[in-house]
């Protein structure tokens, strides 16, 4: 690894805050349980502080980064490492090549994730087929929403998104005094493991609108919501709902994500428009 000068930075732009601790650098890295074998894919480098542990544990490293400053920068300190790929782009819009897509190529992600788009990004990771392990530091508050359980003010649409797709842990907290420049608000280490699909691309249609109808009207009950977000007759969605288990007076927040698995089975021939 080449030592450099830091790029000069006159203001944090694109969300842009630099984790500094070295020691929660290594807790990300070694959280995501990286061997020889392992194709990483690594959001925002940034600065490299992450990238430099991870290169000589993996087969693989790819750097997506949409800064051209930092691009330059990286490519300079971690000129003549073989394993390592770093692509000038915005992740959100980048079309990885088709190795990178091979079920029989598993990547994992490990990211300090910008917070103005944790949600999107998210999202496409998880539309990656071959995808294993993901590592994010993320917003406090958005890590408790994916996190949260049911009664609570943080249980939501994207709490039972996330589950759908994978089981998701807390690793660690990271005050904001971590980062350069400082952010307002804390963050959280998260670490999602992919699990076994749970159906087909039409049944997650189906719960997605489910979740997103019920959390329309969070106040109401989750008959009403239903309703009025669905336009079903109401005679109908109580029977449905009480033969999934579900009181039909209860508000979405009172729902477990199980309880909506069976809603979506349940409710899957009245939703095909």
């Amino acid at each position: 690894m080449v030592e450099l000068e830091r790029p000069v930075m006159k203001r944090p732009k694109l969300g842009q805050h630099f984790l500094v601790d070295k020691n929660i650098a290594r807790k990300i890295v070694d959280s995501a349980s990286l061997t020889k074998k392992d194709t990483v894919i690594e959001i925002g480098p940034g600065k490299g502080v992450l990238t430099e542990l991870i290169l000589p544990k993996v087969k693989k490293l790819i750097c997506i980064e949409i800064d051209g400053t930092l691009v330059a920068y990286l490519k300079r300190k971690f000129a003549g490492y073989r394993n390592l790929k770093i692509i000038p782009a915005d992740f959100l819009s980048w079309k990885p090549p088709k190795t990178i897509l091979k079920k029989s190529v598993p990547i994992k992600f490990i990211s300090n994730l910008p917070y103005y788009i944790t949600t999107p990004i998210i999202k496409k990771i998880f539309n990656y087929k071959n995808w294993s392990t993901a590592v994010l530091t993320v917003q406090k508050e958005v890590g408790e929403r994916m996190l949260a359980e049911p009664d609570t003010k943080n249980y939501g649409a994207l709490t039972l998104f996330v589950k759908y797709f994978c089981n998701a842990e807390k690793v660690a907290g990271i005050t904001s005094k971590c980062f350069y420049p400082e952010p307002k608000v804390d963050s959280i280490i998260l670490k999602l493991g992919r699990i076994k699909t749970r159906g087909s691309r039409k049944f997650y249609e189906s719960f997605s609108r489910i979740v997103n109808s019920a959390f329309k009207y969070r106040r109401k009950t989750v008959v009403n919501s239903l309703n009025r977000a669905l336009g079903l007759d109401k005679t109908l969605i109580r029977g449905v709902l009480s033969g999934s288990g579900i009181d039909p007076s209860l508000r979405a927040e009172n729902i477990s994500f199980e309880k909506y698995i069976n809603l979506t089975s349940s409710f899957k021939n009245y939703l095909l428009s």
